[in-house]
């Protein structure tokens, strides 16, 4: 998934006007400013702090990563945008999420004469793989491609009509199927092709991607059974049911289905450039973007006179101190403002230089965070 997410990222990101370079050991930094650095995980962040570059950060990771690759130390990125989220995570407001970012082309698989129907699998759980073979193994009458990491493990528990492949070749076997049990990318790559897709994950089995659902689908990573929970019951019969009727019958409304999943694709895009044209242009209109204080902190007063202690409401952990004044600029920002709207208001206690100085201190920390439309 990883591979995917940033090649389509970086697709994504040559369509807006803004100069990009992809961090390799040939490029030279000495001669370039940059507005924005995005890394990918941990390991893409590793590499943008050896730089030593003092710019916005835009950090992204999987869901799936949110608890492993999280850098919970708020001052060291500006922020996250965790992909493919199955649900709403609640964590400090520097954090958005997005569905899997897809630039959409214009896909029309090709007709091809075949003596069989031709099915792919890819379903990256094994226990809803491992479940699912004694139903594929009886589909002796089509030929069957199964994607899995480790292919020479189930070489012994399939019949001969079954391949057995990694996912090197995985694009090619997508255009070659006729239809697909799958999950994620593969799901996703299928339906674009306007291709009949049942979605099987951890989440369980999905039926039918159809245009009244692929939304959902999409918004959930296309993930198993809306609503479904990990590992759940594999209804067998029903889903060769559904298998049959599809092998066996025309299915109608597929290129609404592809049409349907294109506009959310686009939505996804437009999210992302948003975000990075915000960043990228910060520098340049600072005074003039929306600040909002961060309502998931919070103030606890101290015993020393005028010395607050901010509070990470979601994790009750200690952030840091602020003291009196600090806290009545933070508390100008209690619903979105301008900075240039605060200099006379806070006149009497701050400079312009000081308030400016602080509030960058603020976003740092993120007791102050920017409103991005």
């Amino acid at each position: 998934m990883q591979q995917e997410v940033c090649m389509n990222l970086v697709s994504i990101l040559h369509t807006l006007p803004i100069e990009m370079d992809l961090l390799n050991s040939n490029l030279d930094l000495h001669h370039t400013n940059y507005d924005l650095a995005i890394t990918y995980n941990r390991q893409g962040y590793n590499g943008f702090k050896k730089l030593g570059l003092n710019i916005p950060l835009l950090y992204v990771l999987s869901s799936d990563d949110f608890c492993s690759e999280m850098l919970f130390d708020s001052s060291l990125y500006v922020h996250v945008l965790m992909i493919n989220s199955y649900e709403t995570v609640y964590s400090n407001s520097f954090v958005s999420q997005s569905s899997f970012p897809f630039m959409v082309k214009s896909i029309v698989p090709p007709i091809k004469e075949k003596k069989n129907k031709r099915l792919l699998v890819d379903v990256g759980n094994t226990i809803s793989l491992m479940n699912l073979l004694p139903l594929l193994n009886i589909y002796i009458d089509y030929e069957i491609d199964i994607l899995t990491d480790k292919p020479y493990k189930l070489n012994d528990l399939v019949n001969a009509h079954i391949q057995l492949s990694t996912r090197k070749n995985r694009d090619q076997l997508i255009g070659e199927a006729d239809i697909l049990i799958a999950e994620g990318y593969t799901a996703l790559k299928g339906v674009m092709q306007r291709k009949p897709v049942f979605v099987l994950g951890e989440r369980g089995f999905g039926g039918l991607v159809e245009k009244d659902n692929v939304r959902e689908q999409y918004r959930t990573g296309f993930s198993g059974r809306l609503g479904g929970v990990k590992d759940e019951y594999l209804p067998l019969p029903m889903m060769d049911y559904e298998m049959k009727k599809a092998l066996n019958e025309r299915v109608e409304g597929l290129i609404e289905t592809a049409d349907a999943l294109c506009e959310c694709c686009r939505e996804t895009s437009d999210k992302l450039c948003g975000l990075v044209s915000f960043f990228v242009a910060l520098s340049r209109v600072k005074e003039k973007v929306l600040l909002q204080k961060n309502h998931y902190m919070d103030y606890i007063h101290t015993d020393e006179a005028g010395i607050y202690w901010v509070v990470d409401k979601v994790y009750g952990k200690f952030l840091f101190e602020i003291d009196e004044t600090e806290k009545c600029l933070v508390d100008c920002f209690e619903s979105p403002r301008q900075l240039n709207s605060v200099y006379k208001e806070m006149k009497d206690s701050m400079s312009v230089e000081e308030i400016e100085k602080s509030v960058d201190d603020l976003l740092q920390y993120k007791l102050l965070d920017y409103c991005i439309v």
